[in-house]
């Protein structure tokens, strides 16, 4: 999906149509995951976030076009300078991420857990990527390897 903001810059879809592919890519991820479980029998929880599938595609590009047409907010302070640092260390939450939340999932043993506990989890994980490709780029040689 990195290309896709270069492909759809050039080419960008109407309003409707890409609210269109936002339900159907949510249809479709919805059908894949379904499938996904019942053949191999557990429940799937990652439907479009571990892997690449059609349904995905369409969601990303249907929230990326309505996303291009949006006007950027004017920030400042505080604000600008935590969204400039998560930016500039986004290519390492996207490298790091799957390897925290799969050594979080082989401790986590149940299968429900209350809302809040996993989307704190979440937040810490991705706090824990965002440092950790910040140390990472302190690092001149390991710098390469976490900007895009």
């Amino acid at each position: 999906y990195f290309l896709l903001g270069g492909v759809m810059i050039r080419r960008r879809l109407s309003v409707w149509c890409s609210v269109l592919m936002i339900i159907i890519g949510f249809i479709l991820s919805t059908l894949e995951g379904i499938i996904y479980t019942n053949y191999y029998c557990f429940i799937y929880d990652g439907v479009n976030s571990s892997f690449s599938t059609i349904g995905a595609l369409c969601m990303s590009a249907g929230v990326f076009s309505l996303l291009i047409r949006m006007k950027a907010p004017n920030l400042s302070g505080w604000l600008l300078e935590s969204v400039t640092f998560v930016s500039k260390n986004l290519m390492g939450i996207y490298l790091f991420h799957m390897a925290c939340m799969t050594q979080i999932k082989v401790h986590m043993t149940d299968s429900r857990y209350p809302v809040i506990l996993v989307l704190l989890i979440c937040m810490l994980i991705d706090g824990f990527c965002v440092l950790l490709s910040a140390l990472i780029h302190k690092i001149p040689y390991l710098r390469e390897l976490v900007t895009i």
